[in-house]
């Protein structure tokens, strides 16, 4: 199963014979979902993007990065996070030693290997 990135539309997708999985990284950051299910053709899929028909609350950080389509309430999320504006159930909650529980998770760098990694042997 290759993993295709395209680096200009920041688009990942993985196929299997029967199925394709397929997200993105947005303008801020965050990884959206945009297909899992029934193997799409390799062509454009700009319409599988999510658009916005309201805002919801969005904290003050966010307002700048956000577009008329993006609100972190609304938008499908790969790993959404606890706080930021995202209320939903969470997939990851981080507590400071302050005790602040916002964690919010970005996006970085990736790398496409072939083949897996060795794993270290566990003692």
């Amino acid at each position: 199963m290759p993993i295709i990135y395209n680096a200009e539309k920041r688009f990942f997708r993985l196929d299997t014979a029967t199925s394709s999985y397929l997200f993105r990284i947005n303008a801020a950051g965050f990884l959206v979902h945009r297909h899992y299910g029934a193997r799409l053709p390799h062509a454009d899929l700009s319409h599988l993007e999510n658009k916005a028909v309201f805002w919801s609350h969005i904290p003050e950080e966010f307002e700048k990065m956000n577009s008329d389509v993006f609100t972190l309430d609304t938008a499908l999320l790969e790993n959404p996070a606890f706080g930021g504006g995202d209320y939903r159930s969470t997939a990851c909650a981080i507590m400071d030693q302050s005790g602040m529980q916002l964690t919010v998770l970005r996006y970085q760098s990736h790398a496409i290997t072939k083949g897996k990694p060795k794993l270290e042997e566990v003692s």
